[in-house]
């Protein structure tokens, strides 16, 4: 008997098939569908007699947390992670350059034996969810696309209270010309590439894997839309990361580990794809590539080993809640040594309901720090004692294989 993780499989590779052979046919089916879809998510069907919305659906929302943040009687009661030390990071002392209204989000952490680094993501371009949790409308401004990437140091005292910057700098300048850095990359089409959200590769702090997106339109509809660079401090240098498949990826990598050759990098949670990148020459090299078994979600924080036996990583989802709609959820995911998902925490919240992104965590002094961006518009870094967070972890387990 077929199990319903193997017929998903089967339908993603098939999926996949279409769209790699027939690209044209596979995005009119997509874009009927989304048509369809559209529709019956705004009428009312009636079933047997009973009501129904929007029955082909799939999409999750209030009642999907109703299932795991009980008692609730309202959205505003859900699980959060007991993090310490919270605070918001503190980009005060960054000079803004060219007069430019932009925001500093999405941290990226990694520690030494005295300080942290910090990374950050610097747009005018960013989004909440539709109202506050309270039901007052916000409005997402969008400007011209800019973007731009900083890097400072915390120190150990500020990394426990106010998480104040040192030694801020511009890694990539966020400027509304794309053509006034070295740093923003041109390809065949004439497009230039637009660097946003880094992450450190861990144990290899001079490395910053960076999202890069492809401003423009290119006469060739199939042509990548984004690639990654990977930045080294050493030399100040970018390379491009191009993978075989280029279309089949989530929009950032995932630093996992680094072996004696290569450093791995989860590119997409569903299939599990890994890619295997040369620790000398940068050279990249597909290393596995499985269906996984959890559904749609988003790549989120960088692995992290807890225990012997168990890494660990932060993932989110998109849920549509009644009055928000459309924010982002967490949930902790669990892997063997293997790197196979074994397990993943309930949902949960570091702080609030909106677009919360947590692109890193890190051990300092047997604490787990988190750091993660709030509406793509502040930064936030908490902590918790590494066995305090294991318990957490064995309390709120939902999803495990063996269970």
């Amino acid at each position: 008997m077929l199990s319903v993780g193997r017929i998903s499989m089967v339908f993603d590779r098939l999926r996949l098939n279409v769209r790699d052979r027939c690209p044209s046919l596979y995005y009119f089916i997509v874009r009927f569908l989304s048509v369809i879809f559209a529709l019956l998510r705004y009428r009312t069907f009636f079933l047997n007699g009973k009501k129904a919305h929007w029955f082909l659906r799939e999409r999750k929302g209030t009642e999907y947390l109703y299932a795991f943040w009980t008692p609730l009687n309202s959205i505003d009661a859900p699980l959060r992670l007991p993090l310490q030390n919270v605070n918001q990071v503190n980009f005060a002392d960054y000079v803004e350059s060219g007069g430019l209204n932009l925001n500093h989000f999405n941290p990226c952490i990694v520690t030494n034996e005295k300080s942290i680094q910090i990374c950050w993501r610097i747009s005018d371009v960013f989004f909440h969810p539709a109202t506050k949790s309270n039901g007052d409308s916000l409005i997402n401004p969008t400007v011209g696309v800019c973007n731009g990437i900083g890097i400072a140091t915390i120190e150990r005292n500020d990394l426990f209270n106010q998480a104040r910057l040192k030694n801020s700098k511009i890694l990539i300048e966020p400027t509304e010309s794309k053509r006034n850095t070295v740093h923003k990359l041109q390809d065949a089409y004439g497009r230039f590439l637009d660097f946003e959200d880094p992450r450190f590769i861990p144990d290899y702090p001079h490395l910053i894997l960076l999202h890069g997106r492809y401003t423009g339109e290119a006469p060739d509809k199939f042509a990548p839309r984004y690639d990654i660079g990977l930045f080294n401090l050493n030399t100040s240098e970018i390379k491009l990361l191009i993978p075989k498949n280029r279309h089949r990826a989530e929009k950032n990598w995932v630093p996992i580990r680094t072996d004696d050759r290569n450093h791995l990098l989860l590119r997409s949670t569903k299939p599990f794809a890994i890619l295997a990148l040369g620790k000398e020459d940068y050279r990249l090299s597909e290393h596995s590539w499985d269906s996984g078994d959890f559904g749609e979600i988003h790549n989120g924080s960088n692995f992290l080993r807890l225990s012997e036996d168990l890494y660990i990583r932060v993932v989110r989802e998109t849920i549509n809640l009644d009055r928000l709609r459309g924010v982002r959820i967490n949930f902790i995911m669990m892997h063997d040594l293997e790197l196979k998902e074994i397990g993943r925490t309930k949902p949960f919240l570091f702080h609030d309901f909106g677009y919360e992104i947590c692109n890193s965590v890190t051990e300092f002094e047997d604490k787990i720090f988190f750091a993660w961006g709030m509406n793509d518009s502040a930064g936030y870094i908490g902590n918790i004692d590494r066995a305090d967070l294991a318990n957490w972890i064995r309390i709120h387990t939902i999803t495990s294989k063996g269970s």
